[in-house]
């Protein structure tokens, strides 16, 4: 049996408290399951059925298919902005830009899991399994980081940029 699904969701949002709050994510999976109930067996000694001290190993069922192997994979990512609302009040006086007081916050997270499990049981009584779980976080693969600097001064940036030009 495979299985596949994909969902997104977009949200934009705005409230008193902040002016803006918006937010995507996307999830997708896949998936392999193959299980057998009930195996077909062979007996590969059944030659040992009329030797009295064999006769235990000529009744011995081999199975030779997996009862389970199954296999997924999932991909999921998110991402959201969040300002909030400036509150300035007639009295304010502080040189600091708005963009400085209140930032605009991102936040992002982009994630990676599979899994992966198989049980054989060769013989009624001998049980073998093994299953493995993955999960990874791709989030410094998935973000660019952008810094804006706001400066109430240009001139000293421009003079401070000139003096390293003229010392090269």
């Amino acid at each position: 049996m495979v299985f596949p699904s994909y969902s997104q969701a977009d949200t934009d949002g705005r409230s008193p408290a902040q002016e803006l709050n918006d937010s995507w994510r996307w999830a997708s999976a896949a998936g392999y399951r193959f299980q057998t109930r009930n195996p077909k067996t062979v007996r590969p000694f059944f030659f040992l059925d009329s030797v009295p001290l064999l006769r235990t190993l000529g009744g011995l069922n081999f199975n030779f298919l997996p009862s389970l192997i199954s296999t997924s994979g999932t991909f999921n990512r998110q991402f959201s902005q969040t300002r909030e609302r400036p509150i300035v009040s007639a009295g304010d006086t502080t040189g600091t830009p708005l963009d400085v007081r209140f930032p605009l916050r991102e936040k992002h997270a982009f994630t990676h899991g599979r899994d992966f499990q198989f049980q054989y049981n060769p013989f009624n009584f001998l049980n073998l399994s093994f299953d493995t779980d993955t999960n990874q976080s791709f989030n410094t693969a998935g973000v660019d980081t952008l810094f804006n600097v706001v400066t109430s001064d240009t001139t000293f940036l421009a003079c401070a940029s000139m003096k390293l030009l003229l010392q090269e």
